[in-house]
């Protein structure tokens, strides 16, 4: 869903801030304590909405938290005998190294499954 920056100070405003959002090709976490958006790891951080200017209240942002609800967990990869690993869109062949990455992969999906995310 997109929105203005200016609808986006709304929301928190009233408490109701989306945890992600997309600003121009990059992805923005929601930091509560400083009631702005950041970008960055460690000390290398930059913060939305503390950079735009009143010109800048009417661009629009992407948000993407409830898009990434709506996706479902995958299907497991097959692990066939005759050295392949099928995926949804056709089979692989796969060295021992490709296998175990699969059987992990695997294990992960069940994990989310029984926990219902």
């Amino acid at each position: 869903m997109k929105i203005t920056i200016y609808e986006l100070i709304r929301m928190i405003k009233d408490g109701k801030a989306p945890k992600t959002i997309k600003s121009e090709g990059h992805y923005y976490n929601y930091n509560e304590l400083e009631k702005d958006y950041y970008e960055g790891m460690g000390y290398d951080y930059e913060y939305l909405l503390a950079n735009t200017s009143v010109k800048g209240l009417d661009d629009e942002i992407e948000i993407i938290e409830d898009t990434v609800k709506e996706k479902k967990i995958p299907e497991k990869i097959s692990i066939n005998d005759n050295g392949t690993i099928g995926f949804p869109n056709g089979q692989w062949t796969a060295t021992n190294m490709n296998k175990a990455f699969a059987m992990n992969i695997n294990s992960i999906i069940d994990y989310l499954k029984s926990k219902g995310e």
